[in-house]
């Protein structure tokens, strides 16, 4: 019997043991660390570009250096009309700010003045958001100034209006409150105020993606010229080959989408007008129908599907563009040794025929258009044309005007 007990008895024993080991192990391990809510948002993973930035909780000296790393990143995605990235990592910086107790520091006030100005590239509909961060930047520190880099024409006047704008209410702001007194090395945090500035620089981090105008629709006027060869469409006779005139005018009538602030995909139509070509008579009647006239053509067509790529966020925008369509160009060209034609027999004059191009056409264009407004812009370029199967190389200038919407 006591045999038969011992050896129920020991694994039992063997067991405790075993979990007693266990336990010793596991209190010998260090903790392991976790993120908790006085962690800032740059020790989790920085949203708007994926990068982990070191921790900076409780470290204002490390949460300096990764807003202002933040802040040389935006401006690289700015530079690159990549205004969505850039708003991002510049509100990451704001956040990080916030909580880091940076309310009156520079690099704040300057993560500001580059949030507004990426919003006033990238959303032309909300500039009174863009000037709100602007206004926000000079309330923190008077004395910021434009970096040269951002400084063109519409971010300056942008700049003079938020600076008029808190010199304004600085001179018509009554004294607060005894209970509502803040320290200026200690502001409160952003929103805490209701403030009508903190609610339009709040409303910033709320404007929808893209804002920036997503149609374009314009019309454009000019001329032309090009290698005109082959045979006359009327007098069905050689003509020389040389570059002639399309004249005289043409439109082109344009609609087109924004993908992004600096890509439009766009229709447009080359309607063409022709004037100086000469009639010819039939007196057999056989080709020109009953009159015995056979008339030229006074216009051509064409259809393109155009990609637009621009250098520039607003303002002065340069832009190259690629276009593939179907349609015809024609050109004037007088027939050698040829002076019968015209409608009146008796008042013969030189003959001079139109040559056509086509139908297939494509080719480079380039040009730059300048914003008047918010949605007006005028435009110039020129564009380079090849016709196959009926060959030209052809060259047309003009200018128009859009509206972005």
């Amino acid at each position: 019997m006591s045999f038969l007990y011992t050896r129920a008895r020991l694994p039992t024993r063997n067991l405790w043991r075993l979990l007693a080991l266990v336990a010793v192990v596991l209190m010998a391990r260090p903790p392991v660390a976790r993120a908790d809510d006085n962690d800032t948002v740059a020790d989790k993973v920085d949203s708007a570009g994926g990068e982990r930035v070191p921790g900076t909780a409780g470290n204002p000296g490390a949460a300096l250096g990764a807003i202002t790393e933040l802040n040389r990143k935006a401006l690289d995605d700015y530079d690159n009309l990549n205004f969505d990235d850039a708003k991002a990592k510049l509100k990451n910086a704001l956040a990080l700010c916030d909580r880091n107790n940076l309310g009156s520091d520079p690099v704040r006030a300057q993560t500001y003045l580059n949030l507004g100005v990426v919003l006033l590239a990238a959303d032309a509909q909300h500039r009174d958001v863009a000037i709100a961060n602007l206004r926000r930047a000079i309330q923190i520190q008077p004395d910021i100034k434009l970096p040269e880099r951002l400084a063109n024409p519409e971010v300056q006047q942008a700049f003079v209006e938020a600076q008029t704008a808190v010199r304004a209410a600085q001179a018509t702001r009554t004294p607060a409150p005894a209970g509502g007194a803040t320290d200026a090395k200690h502001p409160p945090a952003r929103g805490a105020t209701g403030s009508d500035e903190d609610a339009d620089v709040e409303a910033s981090a709320e404007s929808p993606e893209g804002g920036h105008p997503r149609w374009l629709v314009g019309v454009g006027v000019g001329s032309g010229i090009g290698w005109a060869s082959g045979t006359g469409e009327v007098t069905d006779l050689q003509v020389p080959s040389g570059f002639q005139a399309s004249s005289v005018i043409h439109l082109a009538p344009e609609i087109g989408y924004f993908l992004r602030p600096d890509l439009l995909l766009s229709l447009q139509g080359r309607i063409q007008f022709i004037s100086g070509a000469t009639a010819e008579r039939d007196p057999g009647g056989k080709a020109c129908g009953s009159d015995q006239i056979c008339s030229p053509s006074h216009g051509a067509t064409a259809v393109f599907a155009k990609a637009t790529m621009f250098f520039a966020p607003s303002g002065f925008r340069p832009y190259v563009s690629g276009a593939l369509g179907v349609g015809t160009i024609r050109h004037v060209v007088s027939v050698p040794d040829r002076n019968n034609c015209g409608t009146d027999p008796a008042h013969p004059v030189a003959c001079v025929d139109t040559a056509a191009a086509g139908p297939v056409l494509l080719g480079p264009g380039g040009g730059f258009m300048y914003e008047l407004g918010r949605h007006f812009a005028f435009t110039l370029g020129a564009s380079a044309l090849v016709g196959v199967s009926a060959f030209t190389f052809h060259l047309d200038v003009g200018g128009g005007i859009a509206v972005e919407l």
